[in-house]
């Protein structure tokens, strides 16, 4: 063998072997996107995501293919003697199997089996090219002892709907589990109370909340509930946005948050400014009377009025680089 076939065949190994870890690089990282554990329950995510009438696209399909492979018997006689029978069995057991599967999709559809329980978890799952493809689960334990439990699909909005620890009712079909409604019970109990000792700065409660719970609900995913806290600036107020039944310890936790702080007067606004500028390493950047949004990366502030600043910052789920600065750009005039 000459160099040059020598080089080509070693080309084609390392190829080969390139993509043979590749794949087993992906399949390992997909598994470990689809399993987690928690409280001693392992968790899987099967499938490929929420379809509230896949059974009835599977079991068309599988109809067709089956009813494809019946009419093929007609032409069997076509095909040499001795390859007729042979022939014709295949083909017959091919197409009994495939038109028994499309029945037992279709009958899975129509069934509908109640699942109660608490959730446990919730997770996104990507897939796709670049892995922009999302695909919503949860977990939920029925209290049955199982130690594995199998996540089920849901839609965005059906996520949205609810937190680790909410108690709710599927309506799912027996064999896939695809999901066709569900049934919020309950909500985990708030675990912190709001305003608590910050009840001078809010005295009337949510209502006076510039950012209000639905924005911030729709940032964070899920239901909240909202935490007075302090900061060290006078005449401002802060509070903060956790997936409700999440105990607050600090002003800035490290998972899903949203925490807001208003300042109405130009000092206030101004000490804000430069407490944002200090966390983002930047110098301060708001005159009074300034109107837009100033970024500075970890904290988007929105001026909309010209004697003071209203300030966010946050991680939302699943975290994004740009959330907080969408959520900034979308937010109207506060309230005067």
């Amino acid at each position: 063998m000459d160099l040059q076939k020598a080089l080509a065949w070693a080309v084609v190994v390392v190829a080969v072997v390139f993509l043979v870890w590749q794949g087993i690089a992906d399949a390992r990282k997909d598994r470990a996107q689809r399993r987690s554990t928690v409280a001693g329950k392992d968790i899987v995510y099967r499938g490929s995501g929420h379809s509230r009438l896949g059974g009835v696209w599977k079991g068309l399909i599988l109809l067709w293919l089956g009813g494809n492979a019946a009419v093929s018997l007609l032409f069997v006689r076509y095909a040499p003697e001795r390859w007729q029978v042979p022939v014709a069995a295949g083909t017959a057991i091919v197409a009994g199997i495939l038109l028994l599967l499309a029945v037992l999709s279709f009958a899975d559809q129509v069934r509908t089996e109640h699942v109660e329980g608490r959730v446990v978890q919730r997770r996104i799952t990507y897939s796709g090219e670049d892995g922009q493809t999302r695909h919503h689960w949860i977990a939920v334990d029925d209290s049955r002892g199982a130690t594995r439990i199998r996540g089920i699909a849901v839609s965005h909005a059906e996520y949205r709907r609810v937190v680790a620890g909410s108690t709710v009712r599927l309506h799912v079909t027996p064999r896939a589990r695809r999901v066709k409604a569900i049934e919020v019970l309950a909500h985990p109990a708030a675990a912190n109370e709001f305003p608590g000792e910050h009840a001078a700065l809010f005295p009337h409660g949510v209502a006076d909340l510039k950012v209000g719970p639905d924005r911030a609900a729709a940032f964070l995913g899920g239901p909240v509930e909202v935490v007075a806290v302090a900061v060290a600036v006078p005449g401002a107020r802060r509070y903060v946005y956790v997936p409700v039944g999440t105990r607050l310890f600090g002003d800035s936790p490290g998972g899903p948050h949203l925490q807001v702080t208003e300042a109405d007067t130009p000092d206030a606004a101004a000490g804000v400014d430069r407490l944002a500028a200090q966390r983002g390493g930047k110098q301060p950047r708001w005159r009074p009377g300034e109107r837009g949004v100033i970024d500075y990366g970890s904290v988007a502030y929105v001026m909309s009025w010209g004697a003071g600043v209203l300030a966010v910052a946050g991680r939302s789920d699943p975290d994004t680089s740009v959330g907080v600065r969408n959520l900034a750009h979308t937010l109207k005039p506060p309230r005067s």
